[in-house]
């Protein structure tokens, strides 16, 4: 005599849905360091990119973004004008950085 056939149970599979990255790496100290926040002013997207590696504090604005562009689109457009030359570029001091010079 044999036992009842017990129904099969297969395991569900959940894939991960892979998301664009928030921080992304910085051209100039190469840290994975760089935010973009995408912000409209009268009818206008601007993007402030920042640089949060103390040592480094870059900044910079991109303008004229299209309506559908993500972050991811933004640096994409930031790195080639950063190799390029055509984006305004600065970088700002630290507070509580030192400098070499003084005491």
């Amino acid at each position: 005599m044999g036992r009842r056939k017990k129904r099969k149970t297969f395991k569900t599979i959940h894939w991960t849905k892979r998301r664009p990255p928030r921080t992304f790496q910085c051209p100039e100290c190469g840290a994975v360091s760089i935010s973009v926040k995408i912000e409209e002013k009268d009818g206008e997207r601007i993007a402030h990119i920042a640089c949060s590696n103390p040592r480094c504090r870059l900044r910079s604005v991109v303008k004229g973004i299209p309506a559908l562009a993500q972050p991811v689109d933004v640096y994409g457009k930031f790195v080639d004008g950063y190799f390029s030359g055509t984006i305004e570029v600065w970088f700002e001091e630290g507070l509580g950085e030192e400098r070499e010079g003084e005491s």
